[in-house]
């Protein structure tokens, strides 16, 4: 083995070596798939993650409130025109659309429906196409100081494992 490919070799052993001891817990690392940082204007939510058609289709259905400080975020494989109504919803909310990482449309203070018939509920549509949609507590929005064309910031929540 020529000198270089040999001292190639033991710097790369003394670099997974150092690496292994510096930083031990990388390994102990996960990502909470289910919950994830939603970040606006320097204030932080943290949103529960709907992928599927089922759990989107759910959302918030059942949950009693959400703190300031919470959310559901709801993620699309491709921009469209997704509607949203409150099925199951007790308590008024804010909708806040979202295309790539940019606010596309903020709905305030959706009520919770008077009648329990799915066939009456109002559907809410963005007015663009959007990709993500975060469901907030009513009022939140504002407190946000959210406005089209502001950054959201998505990222996972990280936790050691046990």
């Amino acid at each position: 083995m020529p000198f270089f490919t040999k001292l190639n070799a033991v710097l790369l052993g003394v670099a997974i070596a150092v690496s292994t001891v510096a930083f031990p817990t990388v390994s102990r690392v996960k990502v909470l798939e289910r919950k994830v940082v939603a970040e606006i204007n320097n204030q932080v939510i943290v949103a529960s993650v709907a992928k599927t058609p089922l759990e989107r289709q759910e959302g918030l259905a059942g949950k009693s409130s959400l703190t300031a400080d919470e959310g559901m975020l709801f993620f699309f494989e491709k921009p469209d025109f997704y509607g949203f109504w409150m099925r199951g919803v007790k308590f008024p909310i804010d909708i806040v659309w979202i295309l790539g990482n940019r606010i596309a449309g903020v709905v305030p203070n959706v009520l919770p429906p008077e009648e329990a018939s799915s066939n009456a509920l109002p559907i809410y549509y963005p007015l663009v196409r959007v990709n993500k949609v975060l469901e907030l507590q009513a009022g939140r929005a504002a407190r946000l100081r959210a406005h089209i064309g502001d950054l959201v910031e998505i990222r996972p929540i990280l936790t050691l494992r046990e």
